[in-house]
């Protein structure tokens, strides 16, 4: 027993530094496959980014807190399924500004931007969260993602296949669209009463749900 209590508390210690993609995945869990670099002066580009000393990722649940820095996230594939339709997903949608870099064959820095200061139109993936197409190959290549935010800072980072993804949504849409009804209902049976008792209490009901409903759908 108490072997396994040590393994659990220390578990983050032996994450391995690199993702492998089989036949059996269609979800991947990379956030404790990660190395991450604060750059608190905020300055730091991906030309020099061989300068930065990255640490593991073991930090409970993947979150700073609240912070002023910029973060650094270094991730290490290698896809050994024959699958080519993966997905970097960040499931985590408050991130301010989020920059995606992968390299093509001559070497060279792609950049990928996201961030909820991005219209939908103009994101990679039409999401509440955020998702990144990117070709990962059979030999081992590294992304790095730089993330700033005025939010908290959390990195539940993903490789999640195509359909999966897809299927994930459509729970997802079913979900909000149930907790949706479920408010708008609340609002429009207790407006009715307000209309129809003049009972002051029904109106302060229907306030309180109006905002929190406006909270939690934006």
């Amino acid at each position: 027993m108490r072997f396994i209590f040590l393994m659990l508390v220390f578990l983050p210690t032996f994450a391995w530094a690199q993702v492998y993609l089989t036949e059996r995945d269609s979800e991947v869990w990379v956030s404790s496959h990660m190395d991450f670099y604060e750059d608190k002066q905020d300055t730091l580009t991906i030309a020099h980014i061989g300068k930065a000393t990255f640490q593991p990722m073991r930090i409970p649940l993947y979150s700073f807190g609240l912070s002023n820095s910029s973060f650094w996230l270094k991730i290490t594939v290698e896809n050994t399924s024959s699958f080519k339709d993966w997905l970097l997903t960040i499931d985590f949608a408050q991130h301010s500004y989020i920059d995606l870099y992968t390299q093509n064959l001559e070497g060279d820095w792609i950049k990928q931007k996201h961030g909820f200061t991005l219209r939908h139109g103009t994101r990679p993936i039409f999401h509440n969260f955020f998702a990144f197409p990117v070709d990962v190959t059979k030999t081992p290549q590294t992304f790095y993602l730089r993330i700033k935010t005025d939010r908290a800072c959390t990195f539940p980072v993903s490789l999640v296949r195509t359909h999966t993804f897809i299927k994930n949504k459509t729970y997802l849409d079913i979900y909000y669209g149930i907790y949706i009804g479920i408010f708008l209902g609340l609002l429009v049976y207790n407006a009715l009463l307000w209309i129809g008792l003049r009972d002051i209490n029904y109106l302060y009901y229907v306030i309180t749900i109006f905002a929190f409903f406006s909270i939690h759908t934006t």
